[in-house]
């Protein structure tokens, strides 16, 4: 989609600058390659470049960057990567000189926004502050996709210093469907296929959707196998299944293994726990299934936060971030987990979970429309209710006083 919306801008005339974020290239660099190594690049640009060149420390060479970065800038100001300022500014001054050639302006692309560094998210909300308050003229366009856990990294760590100060005013959060629905998979599936001479039965595309749920990637992989090794023009449900052990194979080897594999014991117990349990599992009975309290296992979770494989979906609550997940867990958490020392067994985790009770709720009480809007309206402004009477009958107002 990110993609997208970068191709109808430059239809406009916008020039697009895109890079995928990084915890260990500073923004202000990754900014200076783009434009450097941009196929449109001109002399006229040549006012942002001296700026970015001079605030990173970076030295430019024929196809853009260097790999050295000068220890000694030619000019009496020391490097600067996190000056907002200057970035902003030569970003203006690149949007301003587009529109003046008679094009749109810039739009500046960042993939995997969750994976930049806290400095550097910082420095980020900076920029496009001062770009919206002081270049408000300019034609800037930001987009960016990240996981669930960007706003969560925007914030940063200390809920009282937060990086970008209230990120809900500087960006408009979309948020992405986890799934598709049984509808929007058969969208995807069936008129490409029909653009090639072929087509899904709607068994088939039913099937594919039960065993990924839905999700995108997913639903692509288990797709384009079952693709592969059909025979056209007809698509069957046999044939789903006969490519689902390849797919599941290329889902674990892509996504699932290279997560655990980084994983330690605890983490990877967390999220068996998590598997086993509806989503969104409750945090508290998550940490119930290990034998421990929340609080012994708060930094295991926001770790897995932090490395987004999973993420909060409520107060209290957590999703899996890649549902293929709860198939992959428990199997692996049996053979290379299971009998190390202080970690449950599968069986000893599925009966706690069966057990727990969250003992911070009450049953609700049975209450009518008119009764909740009685009690919520304060005295004087006319509360009025015809009181039931208690089940033996009696005077419903209780024993005098």
């Amino acid at each position: 989609m990110m993609k997208r919306c970068a191709e109808i801008a430059e239809t406009r005339g916008y020039l697009q600058l895109s890079f995928q974020a990084s915890g260990h290239a500073t923004l202000s660099a990754a900014l200076l390659e783009a434009v450097s190594g941009h196929p449109r690049r001109s002399p006229s640009w040549a006012g942002a470049l001296e700026s970015l060149t001079r605030i990173t420390g970076a030295s430019l060479g024929v196809a853009g960057v260097s790999a050295s970065i000068s220890r000694a800038p030619a000019s009496q100001a020391r490097p600067d990567p996190y000056n907002t300022t200057a970035i902003a500014n030569a970003v203006a001054d690149l949007a301003r000189m587009f529109r003046g050639e008679g094009s749109g302006g810039v739009i500046l692309c960042i993939d995997e926004l969750q994976m930049t560094a806290g400095a550097d998210v910082e420095a980020l909300g900076g920029v496009l502050n001062h770009l919206n308050n002081w270049h408000a003229a300019e034609p800037v366009v930001f987009v960016a996709t990240g996981l669930p856990n960007t706003l969560a990294k925007m914030m940063g760590p200390d809920p009282g210093h937060p990086l970008i100060s209230n990120p809900s005013r500087l960006f408009t959060f979309e948020p992405l469907e986890q799934y598709l629905s049984l509808e929007d998979t058969t969208k995807a599936l069936r008129p490409l296929a029909r653009d090639h001479g072929a087509d899904w039965t709607e068994e088939a595309v039913e099937e594919l959707y039960r065993i990924t749920h839905g999700y995108p990637a997913h639903v692509q992989i288990l797709a384009a196998a079952t693709w592969s090794t059909s025979s056209p023009p007809t698509i069957y449900v046999e044939d789903v299944h006969r490519a689902t052990p390849t797919a599941q194979a290329e889902v674990n080897r892509m996504y699932l293994l290279p997560r655990w594999e980084q994983m330690g014991n605890v983490q990877r117990a967390y999220m068996t726990a998590m598997s086993m349990c509806d989503s969104p599992a409750e945090s508290g009975r998550v940490a119930a299934m290990l034998g421990r309290s929340t609080t012994d296992v708060s930094r295991t979770r926001e770790a897995l936060i932090r490395a987004g494989d999973i993420y909060a979906s409520g107060t209290g609550s957590l999703s899996l971030a890649q549902p293929l997940m709860r198939y992959f867990a428990p199997r692996h958490y049996h053979a290379t987990v299971e009998g190390t020392p202080d970690l449950p067994t599968l069986r000893e985790m599925s009966s706690a979970r069966d057990e727990w009770v969250d003992k911070r709720r009450r049953p609700p009480e049975e209450l009518t429309a008119d009764e909740i809007q009685h009690l919520a309206t304060p005295p004087g402004h006319g509360r009025r209710l015809e009181q039931r009477r208690p089940p033996g009958g009696g005077d419903p107002r209780g024993p005098a006083h």
